[in-house]
């Protein structure tokens, strides 16, 4: 539907692209959580390449 791979960053764009939706707060703090773990789970690749809240994919 998004056209997202199956990658971390592809998934964390999946979530940015609903908490940019502002549906639920909850999916903001996702959004953050989930950055966060990447950070600490993938610290060898390229972080430009996660989108930031309020960004279109």
């Amino acid at each position: 539907m998004l056209d997202f791979d199956t990658t971390y960053p592809e998934e964390i764009g999946v979530l940015a692209f609903a908490a940019t939706q502002n549906d639920s707060k909850s999916f903001q703090i996702s959004l953050w959580l989930a950055r966060l773990l990447y950070l600490i789970l993938a610290p060898q690749t390229n972080q430009s390449n996660l989108p930031q809240s309020g960004e279109r994919a």
